[in-house]
């Protein structure tokens, strides 16, 4: 009896010992809560009912150098929603879908898209109207997970002007928001796609900020309790004139399709630059519309090219400038060298090289062969000349090769060589008739506008050749200089004979050559035309010069396709931009 006591009283105290020490934990876990890391679970909780919302910083401006305004933006409003609160919630996404006209599935589409994180705000409609926006906020507890957000829209107020130069932004792709995510990119930015907006694009973003959302257990938010404002993009200052690059859209709005520069060869400043057909780039901003793309993407004329930059044709005459300063420059010619007549055509190889000119044009020195722009003569300049050495002399002057603007996907163009040919015909399968072609600007020979406006601009500056830009500056919005566009410049050198003979001929081709509809009265213009062959229908019309002639302040080079004869075509177009930089032609009127 006594011993069953001692057991028992033994269970008690053990009993009791374990009720103390649970009570004793629950103590100390109570003071390590109340009183300990009070901190602690404070901010926990303020996290937890705290939602950070981004303000998306507003886009830098572009102007011209003249301070007109080329890219803006403006107010709008953008659906999203929060993935982590509307996921496992179709009614949510039924009502949000029917309010807006999006689809169910392409709600799921977007919030389940690869790349987008549960706290993303995820844009299913871009740029909606206040009705909508109202009608949102009218149900807003029936839509957690929903959010109207007031962001900036890109607009480009003269639509398809100067529309290549500018570029156009969208929507960040899922691949390019993988990589830019820690620089600050989240689904539904929008980034440069082309044009300055493109290669600017990190000046251009700008910095986000943050506003702070309070929201009660079931994601409504009813307060605000502060923010930290975003930065917004700096400004670019471009050395376009916009005067004359509407006089270059508007030249060539009346042709299927072509291309216009003009550079200030004293620094290589891009003074206009137009290609022909464009786009409207306002369509990209907030979103375009699938038909709307398909119908840029398809379109035969290729809308989205920017000629001027990224393509490249056979310069047709106006290569026989580098063919006779190259010549001049390694003694095959002479200033007064003479040939065999031109009787409008030439017998090379067993066959007939034929002159533009079906009567000929005599007997001509080179600067007669340029003014008149004489095949014959420049194929026996090509029947003299070594392969190797005219396609050093043409990178010398700047073609085969990017010329650095600062745009994106710029064309090299094509100078044929002696391997070339071997990889093409197989080596030593190739003659040297093949240099009278490219002589007089044919055969495989390739060229930009960009890069012949440029080797003319530095014909203009005796072999100063500047890279060509687009950016003079980048400014805060209140004008301060953020940074100055550093400038590379090279240069190539003829002799003072090649130089006189040149530009002689130059200014000749404008006032008694092919070039006289480019004519200017009491300004000395020098240029050369070009009419060049085309294998898929009729001559690219051609021109290029830079006035004035003694001291050139700009270049200006024109192609229009498939268009017929330059000094027809193409000079007029020229004589415009010159009229209009002289200041002949009244300013263009405000959109």
């Amino acid at each position: 009896m006594s011993a069953d006591n001692g057991d028992r009283r033994e269970a008690g105290r053990r009993i009791a010992a374990v009720v103390v020490l649970l009570l004793l934990v629950l103590v100390v876990q109570l003071v390590n809560l109340q009183i300990l890391s009070t901190d602690r679970w404070e901010k926990q909780s303020r996290a937890n009912r705290i939602r950070p919302e981004r303000i998306k910083a507003l886009r830098g401006l572009v102007r011209d150098r003249h301070g007109t305004l080329l890219a803006t933006n403006r107010p709008s409003f953008s659906v999203a929603v929060l993935p982590y609160q509307v996921k496992g919630h179709p009614e949510v996404l039924e009502r949000l879908g029917a309010m807006i006209g999006v689809s169910v599935s392409e709600i799921q589409r977007l919030v389940h898209e690869d790349g987008v994180h549960p706290f993303d705000e995820v844009r299913v409609r871009r740029d909606v109207d206040m009705q909508i926006v109202s009608r949102i906020e009218e149900r807003r507890l029936d839509l957690p997970g929903v959010l109207v957000l007031a962001e900036p829209v890109r607009e480009y107020p003269f639509r398809e002007i100067g529309c290549h130069a500018l570029g156009y932004i969208a929507e960040i792709g899922k691949d390019e928001l993988a990589a830019k995510r820690e620089s600050g990119y989240h689904p539904g930015d929008e980034v440069g796609r082309s044009g300055v907006e493109k290669t600017y694009e990190d000046f251009l973003r700008g910095k986000d900020g943050k506003r702070y959302i309070v929201e009660d257990a079931h994601g409504r938010e009813f307060a605000e309790i502060g923010e930290d404002p975003p930065t917004p993009g700096s400004v670019l200052v471009l050395t376009l004139d916009w005067k004359l690059q509407a006089i270059a859209d508007s030249a060539l709005s009346g042709h299927a399709a072509g291309a216009v520069v003009a550079i200030d060869p004293r620094t290589g400043g891009v003074l206009a630059l137009a290609s022909h057909p464009g786009f409207d780039p306002n369509l990209f901003s907030g979103g375009i519309g699938a038909g709307e793309w398909r119908g840029l993407h398809s379109d035969p004329m290729h809308p989205l090219i920017d000629r001027a930059v990224q393509s490249s044709y056979p310069p047709g005459s106006t290569y026989k400038l580098v063919t006779a300063s190259a010549a001049l420059e390694d003694g095959v010619i002479t200033p007064t060298t003479l040939f065999r007549t031109c009787s409008g055509g030439y017998a090379y190889g067993g066959r007939i090289f034929h002159c533009w000119e079906e009567a000929g044009h005599g007997q001509l020195a080179v600067g007669g062969a340029i003014v008149h722009s004489c095949d014959v003569y420049f194929y026996q300049v090509g029947e003299r000349t070594n392969l190797k050495r005219f396609a050093d002399a043409s990178t010398r002057l700047g073609f085969g090769r990017k010329t650095g603007i600062d745009l994106p996907q710029e064309s090299r163009g094509l100078v044929p060589t002696p391997a070339y040919y071997d990889q093409k015909f197989g080596a030593s399968k190739w003659t040297q008739g093949l240099l009278l072609n490219l002589a007089i600007g044919q055969g495989e020979l390739l060229t930009s506008p960009l890069q012949l406006c440029r080797f003319f601009g530095a014909l203009g500056m005796q072999g100063e050749m500047h890279a060509p830009h687009l950016l003079d500056r980048v400014e805060t919005w209140e004008g301060k200089l953020i940074e100055p566009y550093r400038g590379r410049a090279e240069s190539f050198h003829f002799s003072p004979a090649t130089w006189n003979v040149v530009t002689a001929a130059l200014v000749d081709v404008v006032e008694h050559g092919t070039g006289r509809g480019s004519h200017i009265d009491g300004i000395q213009i020098a240029g050369k035309t070009g009419t060049a062959q085309n294998p898929h229908g009729l001559e690219h019309a051609w021109f290029v010069a830079f006035a004035p002639a003694e001291a050139p302040e700009i270049a200006v080079c024109v192609i229009v396709e498939q268009a017929g004869h330059g000094g027809t075509i193409a000079a007029p177009i020229a004589r415009r931009l010159f009229e209009g930089y002289f200041g002949t032609i009244v300013a263009m009127e405000s959109p």
